[in-house]
């Protein structure tokens, strides 16, 4: 009976995440005709663990994200990004990053800001699709930041929207999971060899985490909600992003705010030309785009058009903003943390001095070379290579045969001089990769002021927009070559994957760096621990320029139950 009712939930979400890639894998399609779908198909659970739980402001949190959801089949794509927040007890974000997310979770990296205050936060982690649920759904981890130049304790008043009670709750020791090193006292900058051996019954149930740092930074916890009868509505008002990351909005009409259907909305990445979307806004003036695989913010330009209307574009915030409020003690300082903390703070300000010293050892020109949306165009036509036009027009009837200016009661049209499957639909007229309507406005151009002219003379389909071919003048300068900006649009910038480089690497004081201090209090992080078929793991990692007591931390975590326990082993470097 449950293997049948397994199959008959499978079954159902399967066809929807088909309905979700139909049409175009640039966005999710169209559900249902009210682009909704209930929110008891599925519910999804993270659970978060980090290397330490002590931190001085500006260095990196590296962190762990388990994934679950209650459908019973593990080989279910639902959720493909997950959202990180490093955040007050009164919810007020201080760093947010996105990060890709797979079957096992997702790992990563969130900087803590420099000017962070000296106080407890917590880590936040959520899926869109969970902002359907309560916020004491999502994944918290408590932390313990001190700022060396600023030791002000943060204080805040809240106004609570959604309040939330998390209790500690303590991972048992794991016997079965047993730590060795090669010795028991290291010198400084010298090798550890760890064998990591366990003889649990069903290894393969469970997930390694292993993680080496200063005594006295981690704590054995982990933060448990405190169950609450809370309301979750039957309708969804965010959509999982089965395939990435995704933008979403609404247009309305500018006098009346009402949703406005099948206007035109188009996305373009600025300064770029290798991103570019369209979508027509469905009855309630939603719209979706789906981002390529890309790290660090960009700026965008959008617009939207649908005859002479006023439009206005309203963007749904990436990040969740609803208020909460964490119960939280006062922040204080155990004297049994005085003096570690005090080191923590020394070191954190050297790491900060010399990882600028690191970064720029590393650095490499970056290829500013990017391939178009549309690939490689079937005709560059170098502005250089002819004479000088006084007219944009002039200059497509000498030059560009492919394509001619048909005048339609008077307002100007680029249209193919050859048969188009999709001969009555529009050419999309671009100038540096943002769409224009008004092609009165693309001829105004100067030839002067344009590099080249890229074209695509045939059909061509950006999502569920048809389109006879593409012409895309780039200018030299690239200011759009003062043709002036469609209406109903605006520019914005967007975050798209959190950029992940941690700012330290262990094997970058070891070569030619090796006068650059080494303050690392955390030695070694590997979040996906694999173990050979003897069920073991050997591990390789170097001790800093730090004296003093550290602990080898494997965190075992029950891939059913989401419990986490520990094995634990200590060494010293003198």
């Amino acid at each position: 009976m449950k293997e049948s009712m397994k199959k008959i939930f499978t079954t159902v979400v399967t066809s929807i995440i088909i309905a979700l890639l139909a049409v175009n894998a640039q966005m999710p399609a169209d559900l249902s005709k009210q682009n909704t779908i209930s929110t008891s198909i599925l519910q999804e659970q993270v659970v978060l663990n980090t290397d330490r739980n002590l931190y001085a402001a500006s260095e990196p949190i590296r962190f762990m994200a388990t994934y679950f959801n209650n459908s019973g089949d593990k080989d279910l794509d639902w959720s493909k990004v997950l959202y990180v927040e490093l955040i007050r007890p009164d919810g007020v974000a201080q760093a947010q990053g996105k990060y890709t997310l797979g079957k096992q979770g997702t790992s990563g990296t969130i900087v803590i800001p420099s000017k962070t205050l000296s106080g407890t936060y917590y880590l936040k982690a959520y899926t869109k699709w969970m902002r359907n649920f309560p916020v004491d759904q999502y994944a918290y981890k408590k932390i313990k930041v001190v700022n060396a130049t600023n030791f002000n304790v943060s204080s805040f008043e809240t106004e609570v929207e959604e309040g939330i009670n998390l209790t500690d709750e303590t991972w048992e020791e794991n016997n079965q999971v047993i730590l060795s090193t090669d010795k028991e006292i290291y010198a400084q900058r010298e090798g550890v060899k760890l064998i990591i051996s366990q003889s649990l019954q069903t290894p393969e149930e469970f997930d390694y985490q292993v993680s080496v740092i200063k005594k006295g930074t981690k704590k054995f916890t982990s933060l448990t909600p405190v169950a609450q009868q809370k309301q979750v509505a039957k309708q969804a008002a965010y959509l999982p992003e089965i395939s990435g990351l995704t933008l979403s909005g609404q247009v309305v009409a500018t006098n009346s705010r009402e949703a406005v259907s099948g206007a035109d909305v188009h996305l373009s990445l600025l300064n770029h030309q290798s991103y570019f979307g369209s979508f027509k806004s469905k009855n309630d003036g939603s719209f979706y785009f789906n981002f390529p695989l890309s790290n660090d913010e960009y700026d965008f330009f959008i617009s939207a058009h649908k005859d002479n209307m006023e439009l206005n574009i309203k963007l749904d915030n990436d990040f969740c903003q609803r208020k909460v409020n964490i119960e939280t003690e006062a922040f204080s300082i155990l004297p049994e943390e005085k003096e570690l903390i005090e080191q923590l703070i020394v070191d954190a300000q050297l790491n900060k001095i010399y990882e600028k010293e690191l970064t720029r050892k590393k650095e490499n020109l970056e290829d500013t070379t990017t391939i178009s949306f549309y690939g490689t165009p079937k005709r560059v036509v170098l502005m250089s290579d002819y004479i000088e036009l006084p007219a944009l027009e002039e200059f497509l009837l000498e030059i560009i045969p492919e394509v001619y200016v048909n005048y339609n009661k008077g307002i100007p049209e680029i249209k193919p001089s050859k048969f188009s499957t999709f001969q009555n639909y529009p050419f999309l007229v671009m100038v540096d990769n943002i769409p224009l309507t008004n092609i009165s406005e693309f001829l105004n151009a100067k030839p002067k002021d344009l590099d080249r002219i890229e074209l695509i003379d045939k059909s061509y389909i950006i999502g569920d927009m048809k389109y006879s071919g593409v012409i895309n003048a780039i200018s030299k300068e690239r200011d759009m070559a003062s043709v002036e900006l469609p209406e109903n649009s605006m520019f914005f910038n967007f975050q798209l994957y959190a950029n992940d480089k941690e700012p330290f690497n262990a094997s970058d004081y070891f070569s030619d760096n090796s006068q650059i201090p080494d303050r690392r209090y955390c030695l070694y992080w590997n979040p996906y621990l694999d173990l050979n078929s003897e069920n073991k793991a050997e591990i390789d990692f170097s001790t800093s320029d730090l004296k003093g007591t550290y602990e080898v931390v494997v965190k075992i975590i029950s891939k059913y139950n989401r419990k986490v326990s520990y094995a634990i082993t200590e060494f010293s470097v003198e």
